[in-house]
């Protein structure tokens, strides 16, 4: 309850029993990934976008995953999509593939993201923008100062967790199956 930056939705910290074993892709899915995805089946994801502007969260009607208002290239992290169209994705590769995939539920991204750690951050208490993409430009739990790259970065621009999985941490939220 005294972690720096927690909100009130946030906690208690619980012990959770995963009783299946899961697999989780070690990238964010790209914008080349949905892009042939969106090719593949025409799926229409609408024309706004949840953006953090000017220190506010707002919706813009000129924004998309296809343009989200900076540069992206194809193995940056889709943006701007609804639970509706994670949905939809990870059907389609589901039959595309004849595997299945789904969402990971809450508790299950914060178990891969933390990789077994009790800490905000895999690495520890504390984050650097030479560790994730976020705007650092005030310092996080009396944490340096760093950049506000005002934009998403490669998925593996940083280092990938102890599970192997790549930025767990900031470039953009994540949609899980149950609940925000």
């Amino acid at each position: 309850e005294t972690e720096e930056g927690r909100d009130s939705d946030e906690g208690p910290q619980r012990t959770v029993r995963i009783g299946k074993t899961f697999a989780v892709g070690k990238f964010t899915i790209t914008v080349s990934e949905f892009s042939a995805f969106v090719k593949a089946t025409g799926h229409e994801t609408g024309t706004t976008c949840w953006v953090w502007e000017n220190d506010d969260f707002s919706v813009r009607s000129d924004r998309s995953w296809r343009n989200p208002g900076y540069i992206q290239a194809g193995n940056h992290p889709v943006t701007c999509l609804n639970w509706n169209d994670a949905k939809a994705y990870v059907k389609w590769l589901s039959k595309s593939t004849g595997k299945n995939y789904r969402l990971l539920t809450e508790a299950e991204w914060e178990y891969a993201a933390r990789a077994r750690t009790m800490t905000p951050f895999w690495w520890g208490s504390s984050i650097s923008t030479s560790r994730a993409n976020y705007d650092g430009t005030s310092g996080y739990r009396n944490g340096p100062n760093g950049e506000n790259r005002n934009r998403t970065v490669s998925v593996n621009s940083f280092e990938a967790n102890p599970f192997g999985l790549y930025q767990v941490h900031g470039n953009i939220w994540q949609w899980v199956e149950d609940c925000y």
